[in-house]
């Protein structure tokens, strides 16, 4: 048996609040991030070709816009405190915090820095 402890929760700043690493496992398969957006914020718009996630909101109201790949349509869900979210490969998305500051955990796969896509915002 590996007991394994290593030093996460460094504070990770953005433009738009910050990300906090939980967990990042290659071996395992999987990662964990808790991501505060600040009020009025918004983070790119991504996509992964490898990375399949679920979204689980700690508090605020958060909005996230999908491009549609198959009508490049951007539809936007409205995800509430205790509500959850997924995300699969090649969907772009972002996230976004309107009335107030979000706070989100991210579960999914293993996260590679390589494997982040950013498009322009349709709109």
């Amino acid at each position: 048996m590996k007991i394994r402890h290593k030093r996460y929760g460094a504070v990770e700043s953005k433009e738009w609040g910050n990300v906090i690493k939980i967990v990042d496992s290659e071996d395992h398969n999987y990662s964990g991030r808790i991501i505060n957006i600040n009020q009025n914020n918004q983070t790119s718009t991504h996509f992964h070709s490898n990375k399949h996630k679920t979204f689980y909101v700690l508090s605020g109201t958060l909005i996230i816009d999908i491009i549609e790949p198959d009508t490049a349509e951007v539809m936007s869900y409205e995800i509430d405190s205790e509500e959850t979210f997924e995300i699969e490969q090649n969907v772009a998305h972002r996230l976004r915090a309107v009335d107030s500051g979000v706070t989100v955990i991210e579960i999914s796969t293993y996260h590679h820095d390589n494997d982040v896509y950013r498009v322009q915002p349709l709109n």
